[in-house]
């Protein structure tokens, strides 16, 4: 499933407040070309209970401070191929890099979570659990990784087993879960990493009716960057 920058944009809109003053093909162009410094709420402290390893040779991911990326800026323009990746993100690095990536398990548990995680997974709750993990080919980072769902969400029984284990092993072998919407352009300001953000969903996980969420944000290391998708 190949999602285009125009699609993406729309439907981050649709959950994203627009800046007061600022056209919205504008907006982060304005920000991120002008230098300026966001105030106020981008300032707010995730607050979160739980800490990174200490060995994780990246920056945790503070999705307070990510923004979508609309279509009209080009720091997305080289990672399109990676944005709009359709299959599994794990099996194209290692078909790009050459070998399999090792997962090393960050931060992980209940944390404080961004307005736009909460309406991208439809809820009000502030709170949510949260799993991050950094993927390293050779010992240089390629990716780093976000999922965050429900406190209660069925879907936690098997994440929280996964350990070394990459997240495709749930999403791409158990045909229950589906793309909730089509992947959306981040970029995470602080640390000028781009990315991507998806919506998974799965139904009767528990064996109710209950519909099981969870958000995927993947942001490219400088491992990655350079580098296309494997064909």
């Amino acid at each position: 499933m190949l999602c285009s920058n125009q699609l993406s944009y729309v439907a981050f809109d649709r959950i994203w407040p627009y800046w007061p003053g600022v056209a919205p093909n504008r907006r982060l162009e304005w920000r991120l070309f002008q230098g300026a410094r966001f105030s106020g709420t981008l300032r707010e402290m995730s607050n979160s209970a739980t800490t990174r390893s200490p060995d994780v040779p990246v920056a945790s991911i503070d999705p307070i401070r990510v923004r979508p990326l609309p279509a009209p800026a080009s720091p997305a323009d080289r990672l399109k191929p990676w944005i709009q990746l359709s299959g599994s993100m794990t099996r194209c690095i290692g078909d790009t890099l050459g070998e399999p990536p090792i997962v090393r398990p960050g931060l992980e548990g209940p944390t404080r979570l961004a307005l736009w995680e909460r309406r991208l997974l439809g809820i009000t709750e502030s709170r949510g659990y949260a799993r991050e993990v950094v993927l390293t080919v050779k010992g240089e980072a390629v990716l780093s990784a976000r999922t965050v769902s429900r406190l209660h969400d069925p879907a936690l029984e098997v994440i929280r087993r996964l350990g070394t284990r990459p997240l495709a092993q749930l999403l791409f072998e158990d045909p229950r879960w589906v793309r909730g919407c089509a992947p959306i352009p981040l970029i995470e300001l602080e640390q000028r990493r781009v990315g991507r953000t998806c919506l998974w969903k799965a139904a009767r996980l528990d064996g109710r009716r209950s519909e099981s969420r969870i958000l995927v944000s993947e942001f490219f290391e400088s491992g990655l960057v350079a580098a296309g998708p494997a064909a």
